[in-house]
């Protein structure tokens, strides 16, 4: 696969990210040797990596990150841009194994872990770089690779665990189960947890640390169905001082929140998010995308988060458009005011409240579902049967997480609902695009990924 043997020049990462962790970064071309002969270079290459995610790939906020994408893709997103385009092929569901959509999240992503591997391999080589710094950044890039991962398995199936740069082994990489994908995720997040700093400040949760890992162990045992171990980690984040549930909503995305496990810090201590920038409608009709009315319509009466998480624009022929409006900030300001949140604290009390309902755990799946519903100024459930209470977190995740980080394509999945969801707003949907397409440019470099997924 091209895109993972090709070695990434450090210096491409990391440039414009100066600022990124504050960290003070070379104008030379580096090589991987070079950077791994000092902790401020190993510091900046990794500021390099997270400066990546910023602006393409699954981490994204931008047009081309998986908010936007699989926001199309699934229900939440509608685009207005003309066919052909990476987000219309998304939307119009005519992502082949020949176009580029195909190739956008596996190219970048693979990129992304190839520099991670590079910055772990050349930790373990170092001599030099003290052992703190060598712990918490060994740490970062195995928690780093396992999330890319979990994504890559989310949207194309079966994919290759990569976890090296040995040019012989990646060549001929093959492909292993989702089921495996897993496994070798929470192997390297165990390893995670114990590198890590344990806590951030809120306003500085920008780098991962052991509450973040527990939260992505937990997300990734939810996939798994391993309902124990979900309620484990879970409880190991939600009872943590210092992590609470944002009780303001217009609070949630700024850089303070209290609900926020991590984020990514602006590029500049001016900057904002790129979610902002797309999602935010200042004209109408849209020129990218707008919300799905019927996410709107979804919606109970007196909810909050429609209220502060949804905006409304018309154009002059008083035709109404909807958008997300969870993050406000579309330009520069003073200082930064919103970092894009990548993992907070209200998804792991849904993922623990699933896990609880399927225990028969019931009093306690409530509570956690309450207190989401309570922040929103919902009306608590009362229920006691298991399919209301888990049709009833499925649809919270749907209000609570709408256009992050494709959680609602991933939940759909996850429920075993996603035929049933679709049809009602796509009628050319197929049960085959539970999956993207595997890129035919990395299968003819590499036939050890084939077979193509069923259906294309």
């Amino acid at each position: 696969m091209k895109n993972i043997i090709a070695i990434l020049g450090i210096a491409t990462l990391l440039s414009g990210c100066s600022q990124f962790l504050e960290v003070d970064l070379p104008n030379n071309q580096l090589t991987k040797d070079l950077v791994f002969q000092d902790a401020s270079l190993a510091r900046a290459a990794m500021a390099g990596v997270y400066s990546s995610f910023d602006s393409s790939g699954f981490l994204s906020g931008a047009s081309s990150g998986a908010a936007v994408f699989l926001g199309a893709y699934a229900d939440e997103l509608m685009s207005y841009q003309v066919s052909g385009t990476d987000i219309s092929n998304c939307y119009q569901l005519s992502i082949t194994p020949q176009v580029n959509t195909a190739k956008t999240l596996w190219s970048t992503t693979y990129s992304q872990i190839y520099a991670i591997n590079s910055i772990i391999e050349g930790l373990e080589k170092s001599p030099s770089v003290d052992i703190a710094t060598k712990n918490q950044l060994h740490g970062e890039g195995l928690f780093l690779r396992a999330l890319l991962h979990v994504y890559l398995t989310g949207v194309y199936g079966a994919v290759p665990y990569v976890d090296t740069t040995d040019y012989l082994i990646n060549l001929s990489v093959g492909k292993i189960s989702e089921g495996m994908v897993y496994d070798k995720a929470q192997a390297d997040l165990a390893i995670a947890v114990n590198l890590l700093p344990i806590t951030a400040n809120a306003g500085e949760r920008v780098r991962p640390t052991t509450i973040a890992t527990y939260a992505l162990m937990a997300r990734i045992a939810m996939l798994q169905k391993d309902w124990g171990k979900v309620v484990a980690n879970a409880s190991n984040v939600i009872n943590t001082p210092g992590y609470h549930i944002e009780a303001d909503l217009q609070k949630v995305f700024l850089k303070g929140s209290t609900g926020t496990l991590w984020a990514l810090r602006p590029a500049t201590a001016q900057a904002n998010t790129a979610n902002g920038n797309v999602h935010v409608l200042v004209s109408a009709p849209p020129k990218i995308i707008s919300l799905a009315s019927n996410l709107v319509a979804s919606f109970e009466t007196n909810d909050l988060r429609r209220q502060y998480w949804i905006g409304e624009i018309k154009d002059n022929n008083q035709q109404r458009y909807y958008f997300t409006h969870k993050y406000k900030q579309r330009s520069v300001t003073t200082t930064s005011l919103e970092y894009s949140v990548l993992m907070r604290l209200e998804e792991v009390y849904l993922l623990r409240a699933e896990a609880l309902v399927n225990l028969q755990r019931y009093d306690e799946a409530r509570s956690d579902i309450n207190a989401i519903r309570s922040r929103a100024g919902l009306p608590d459930i009362t229920s006691n049967n298991k399919n209301e209470l888990l049709n009833i977190v499925l649809a919270e995740r749907r209000h609570e997480l709408f256009t992050e980080m494709g959680h609602r394509f991933f939940d759909m999945k996850h429920f075993g609902v996603l035929d049933t969801e679709m049809v009602k707003s796509k009628v050319n949907w197929q049960s085959k695009f539970r999956v993207f397409p595997l890129p035919e440019s990395e299968l003819l470099i590499n036939p050890n990924l084939n077979p193509q997924n069923e259906g294309y």
